[in-house]
């Protein structure tokens, strides 16, 4: 794990980091106390050692949220009996 991934794992709004392809290297799911406390919270990521730049998508409304994908159980191997 990098250190800027590091820092932000220690960021109290930071729900979620994704390593992504494209032009992009990571994705961040935040969550944060209005307008004021993503604007603070994006200094403290752009003051992060190894963070080039930010770009910020703000979620107008939420129409489907599941947690995480319950594990499944391998499959049984056929016996050869």
């Amino acid at each position: 794990m990098t250190a800027p991934i590091e820092a932000l794992r220690d960021l109290a709004d930071v729900e979620e980091i994704h390593t992504v392809a494209g032009n992009t290297s990571l994705i961040l799911k935040l969550r944060c106390n209005g307008p004021a406390g993503l604007e603070q919270l994006l200094l403290r990521i752009q003051d992060i050692e190894g963070v080039r730049s930010t770009h910020s998508y703000v979620v107008l409304g939420t129409y489907l949220e599941r947690g995480p994908m319950p594990e499944l159980p391998e499959p049984a191997m056929p016996s050869n009996e």
